[in-house]
């Protein structure tokens, strides 16, 4: 009878253990797919509403389209850091015996960091246009260097990815007891596929369910943790040893230091990831891209008040009157575990769920962010501005096919090439003013000044139709031209143009570059042009000295002039200075970026720069040569490539951290790590390349370096790497094993040398840069020893040579003449070349003087 007992007893234990993993089951099966529900559908309405087709398709995975509002954008910024080893560390550290809510950075420290980026980085992010975290790095030291500044933060995002999805298998088979591969294989997949299918639109509203599930599940969890019998008077426990020292916790005087090294990490080393720039970069605009940062950081502090609580009715539970058993968690060395022990055994089991479906939702709000973000800078830092390379080599094509590829290559590298001349483009405030609906008038004088007889572009419309049309053509210009100002999004068949390669007469008749490229476009969008650039010559104030695209001033106009200013300086026997410039390529691709923040330093009206911005964007153009035409491309690499390399490295990086998280035993010590080379290696260069003026590739290098060998030396303990420097204030301590009773002999580091490497790559990068400046501009070192192209021009010798033809008794002025600029737009010469060398006037009173 007892024994019968006995199995009825058993047997009911066992049906109530399978009733809750199966109602676990099915709860976290739900909400995975709310999650890849919400994830299709924010692709499909991106899709739905034609952001895909009036912006790049690469850059509306990477970034959004950049029309993230503040209501989802500030939920996924928050989800920046709000993540699984966000709110369970926080609840981690808290709850730890000797280190307490004192010890709990994350919340303070991440909420700081995003305050910190959003006053000093966010705004000169967003404001020049920037795509991924990497790009003014490549802009500014170029290509091996952004390749290099890869590394440390595809390893940050990878092994944080992998850290937090081990933390999720962890957690399932604590709470639901599921196999942990099968938990995190899932888990990964449902991630991979919804960023996979939306990008960052995907990303960004599963953010905001994610969130929402974290707070609601981990709020309902808190007040039946608090109210169970084991869990002593949180208020009570904050001060007062019961169970274990209280957890509000202390700085001891010895461990100032490391504390200040490790929240220094965390509030500066939180900026330079590429997950938070993802969605800086995302924002309509810069003061927008501030604002989510604020949002945000207040969001980090309110999320980790639920983890702050759970950890400490951790500390203040007797854990002996639970499920748990006997043994507290840390002495089993499941103090990581806390939050999701707290919720299996102080609270009741369809409540656990809920805090269990939290605890996911933070692990792939995090994860999906990672996995996105190494991609984008993948795509584009690397294969787009590395591995893609045109053909070079100057072979001579004798099919049709392999001509039209080698015209298409050559147009499109030229179009695209990466301005390789320092940008310093400082931010200047933007001019809100309402601007007037254009009038008739204004469409009439511009159709008057259209020349006829030109070639028609794609649309093959000529202006000779609207003329002829005559008040009807105006009328309807003026209707379409009002419709586009105010959309601030001119037709997409505008965009579209046409190259014409037109031999030089000069040169190797069978190389490219003897070419000059002839663009022919629509003429009714160069009516629109026109209308614009009169108004803006209303308030743009052009110098006497600028020449390019003038009414009535041309090259021969600057040839003569000069011609009379060396004579008069050669009759006054005065020495005169002239400098040539090879504007070989200068209007091939319009400094985009300097060409905005002139318009906005004239005074420009901000609806006149979006205007002007719109006519450069998604620009496509093919090129007509003697064997047809070629295949259309972008002003920019191919997107559908970048879009296809996006994808699959989505699910390598993805099966990469999953298969980290499975295999690796140290994926922990990994992401300590490499988050350390983040704050000692990016940070420091990034405040180089936004705000020090001057630094080039050699500071850069050097600050790598000292930054990597200063980290790298202190050793880490989570890795078993042994440091080769003692810092001061080092000690070696014992430590046992909970498991194997080993004895490991661990090197401590109390001196804040993160902080320090940080600095030293700093000033390294500076000092070495302003170093090397001054040996090849001073003449020191030799022009050829610039190695990595960061000091010496790229044609200095050339334009050297050049100047040798300068002397006192021979001036050849047709070698002085600058060299007629291929393709221009009719806006560049109203806001670029504005500089002089010599002041107009001082010259006028100084040759007057010497006449006298």
């Amino acid at each position: 009878m007892d024994v019968h007992m006995y199995c009825c007893q058993l047997l009911n234990e066992v049906h109530l253990n399978m009733a809750i993993h199966v109602g676990g089951l099915v709860a976290i099966a739900l909400f995975y797919l709310l999650i890849l529900c919400v994830g299709i559908w924010a692709a499909w309405k991106n899709k739905k509403s034609g952001v895909g087709d009036s912006t790049d398709q690469s850059e509306s995975i990477m970034v959004g389209g950049r029309d993230i509002g503040l209501f989802v954008g500030g939920f996924t910024m928050t989800a920046t850091w709000v993540g699984g080893g966000y709110i369970n560390g926080t609840a981690e550290y808290v709850y730890l015996p000797g280190y307490g809510l004192a010890w709990a950075q994350a919340p303070f420290g991440y909420a700081l960091s995003l305050v910190v980026g959003g006053l000093f980085f966010a705004k000169p992010m967003r404001s020049k246009g920037y795509v991924t975290m990497l790009d003014p790095f490549q802009q500014l030291y170029g290509k091996r260097m952004g390749g290099l500044l890869f590394i440390p933060a595809l390893m940050g995002e990878i092994f944080w990815s992998a850290a937090i999805l081990s933390a999720l298998g962890a957690t399932l088979s604590v709470i639901v007891d599921i196999n942990i591969t099968m938990s995190v294989i899932i888990s990964a997949l449902i991630a991979i596929f919804y960023t996979l299918v939306g990008g960052l639109y995907s990303v960004a509203y599963t953010d905001v369910v994610q969130l929402f599930c974290i707070f609601v599940g981990l709020w309902m969890s808190v007040p039946f943790a608090l109210a169970n019998p084991a869990v002593s008077d949180i208020s009570v426990t904050a001060v007062t040893n019961v169970f274990q020292t209280p957890w509000l916790g202390k700085i001891h005087s010895s461990d100032g230091w490391m504390w200040a090294d490790n929240f220094c990490l965390l509030m500066l080393g939180g900026i330079p990831w590429q997950v938070y720039f993802q969605r800086v970069l995302s924002a309509s605009s810069a003061t927008y891209a501030q604002l989510l940062s604020f949002l945000a950081a207040f969001g980090c502090l309110i999320m980790a008040l639920p983890s702050i609580l759970i950890g400490a009715i951790g500390a203040s539970t007797d854990w002996n009157q639970t499920s748990y058993g006997s043994v507290p968690p840390i002495e089993k060395d499941e103090s990581d575990m806390i939050l999701p022990i707290v919720l299996q055994h102080l609270c009741p089991p369809f409540i656990s769920f809920f805090g269990l479906g939290a605890v996911s939702a933070a692990v792939m709000s995090s994860a999906d962010s990672s996995i996105l973000s190494a991609s984008s800078m993948f795509a584009r830092n690397i294969y787009q501005l590395a591995f893609r390379q045109s053909d070079r080599d100057g072979r001579v094509f004798t099919s049709e096919e392999s001509v039209q590829r080698r015209w298409k290559e050559y147009f499109e590298e030229l179009m695209n090439e990466e301005n390789e001349r320092e940008k310093r483009v400082e931010g200047v405030n933007s001019v809100e003013q309402k601007v007037d609906k254009i009038r008739k008038d204004e469409v009439r004088k511009a159709l008057k000044r259209m020349k006829s007889g030109k070639a028609v572009g794609p649309d093959d419309i000529p202006v000779e139709v609207w003329k002829s049309l005559g008040e009807a053509a105006v009328e309807f210009l003026a209707s379409l031209f009002n419709r586009v100002l105010e959309s601030e999004r001119m037709p997409e068949e505008w965009r579209r143009s046409v190259l014409v390669p037109i031999f030089k007469n000069k040169g190797d008749v069978q190389s490219c570059s003897n070419y000059r490229g002839i663009k022919l476009m629509s003429h009714t969008m160069k009516l629109w042009e026109r209308v614009v650039e009169t108004r803006l010559r209303k308030v743009v104030e052009i110098c006497e000295q600028q020449y390019g695209f003038m009414p009535r001033k041309s090259t021969t106009d600057a040839i003569f002039a000069l011609r009379i200013l060396m004579e008069k300086y050669r009759d006054g026997q005065r020495e005169l200075h002239c400098v040539f410039g090879d504007l070989e390529k200068a209007y091939d691709r319009v400094p985009r970026e300097e060409l905005w923040y002139c318009m906005r330093k004239s005074g420009v009206a901000e609806k006149y720069v979006r205007v002007v911005q719109d006519m450069y964007e998604r620009s496509r153009t093919v090129v007509r040569c003697a064997v047809g035409q070629t295949e259309e491309f972008k002003v920019e690499a191919s997107d559908r490539e970048i879009v296809w390399v996006m994808r699959i490295t989505i699910f390598v990086f993805g099966a990469l951290a999953t298969a980290m998280a499975l295999l690796t035993g140290t994926v922990y010590g990994l992401w300590y790590l490499s988050s350390d080379l983040v704050y000692v290696i990016i940070f420091p260069q990034l405040i180089s390349v936004l705000f020090i003026k001057g630094t080039n590739t050699y500071g850069s290098v050097s600050g790598y370096i000292f930054g990597l060998l200063l980290r790298i030396g202190g050793g880490e303990p989570y890795l078993k790497l042994p440091p080769f420097i003692y810092y001061p204030g080092w000690y070696e301590e014992e430590k046992v094993h909970h498991l194997t009773k080993e004895v490991e002999h661990v090197v401590v580091q109390k001196f804040p040398f993160k902080t320090v490497a940080m600095l030293a790559s700093l000033l390294g990068n500076a000092i070495l840069s302003y170093t090397a400046k001054y040996l090849f501009e001073s003449g020191t070192l030799s022009p050829k020893y610039d190695f990595l192209n960061a000091v010496v021009a790229k044609h200095s010798k050339e334009i050297m040579d050049k100047t040798i033809l300068v002397s006192n008794d021979i001036i050849i002025l047709s070698e002085m003449a600058p060299v007629k600029p291929r393709t221009a737009s009719s806006f560049a010469g109203t806001f670029i070349n504005t500089e002089v060398l010599i002041d107009e006037r001082e010259i006028s009173l100084e040759l007057n003087n010497e006449c006298e």
